[in-house]
């Protein structure tokens, strides 16, 4: 009776995760392309300053002991002048 009893209950268990399976790829996803970066900025910003893109030649980080710099060269940002240092180019521009 109990190998009878736990076949069922492994049964139970694949039609489940089954069903939750076929649930999820039947389910539309919700579209954010409106606004990619719209989930990284908080609901109450206050704005410092404003330029455009184009003006930012470089940005400078200082945090507790640390210091960084991007510098914009050509069209990609580089830290502390350093080319091996891999940044995602897309999230800093």
């Amino acid at each position: 009776m109990k190998p009878i009893k736990s076949l069922i209950i492994i049964l139970v268990i694949i039609a489940i995760l089954t069903g939750g399976f076929i649930w999820l790829l039947n389910t539309e996803p919700v579209d954010n392309t409106d606004d990619p970066l719209a989930s990284f900025e908080p609901s109450n910003t206050i704005t410092i300053f404003s330029t455009e893109k184009e003006n930012v030649k470089s940005i400078a980080v200082t945090n507790n002991d640390e210091s960084y710099t991007l510098t914009k060269k050509d069209t990609n940002w580089v830290v502390n002048n350093d080319d091996t240092i891999k940044i995602m180019q897309n999230r800093a521009d």
